[in-house]
């Protein structure tokens, strides 16, 4: 059974604070590390595997996707052409970003934040 996908006319993508990045998903990862290292894996099969069996008790649950599951934004990044401004001609710092936001009732405009409050945008 496949879970449905819920789609919205609204994307928001929120980076994380770097040196803030622990949480209980680490101890998965490095469970999922552990169980790879030896093995040759090439696939996404192989991974998904891989992923189950990085737990013998209680084994992680893995939902397969394929291509048609995921999005393709190339139309949206060519209705962008300058990623390098902003509407202010204010040269953006990419690696200050904390927020992208894309909404369709203002197609080919992307919002961005510098920090998390939702007040600071700043329009590309």
């Amino acid at each position: 059974m496949r879970n449905k996908i819920w789609v919205s006319n609204k994307l928001q993508h929120k980076f994380l604070e770097r040196g803030h990045t622990q949480n209980e998903n680490d101890s998965i990862h490095a469970a999922i590390e552990h169980s790879s290292r030896g093995k040759s894996v090439y696939t996404t099969p192989q991974w998904a595997a891989t992923v189950r069996d990085a737990r013998k008790k209680n084994p992680y649950h893995v939902v397969e996707l394929d291509s048609d599951d995921f999005f393709d934004f190339k139309g949206l990044s060519q209705a962008i052409p300058n990623f390098e401004f902003d509407e202010d001609a204010q040269k953006i710092r990419w690696m200050k970003i904390k927020t992208v936001s894309f909404d369709e009732n203002n197609y080919g405009i992307v919002k961005l934040t510098m920090t998390l409050h939702p007040l600071e945008l700043i329009s590309v």
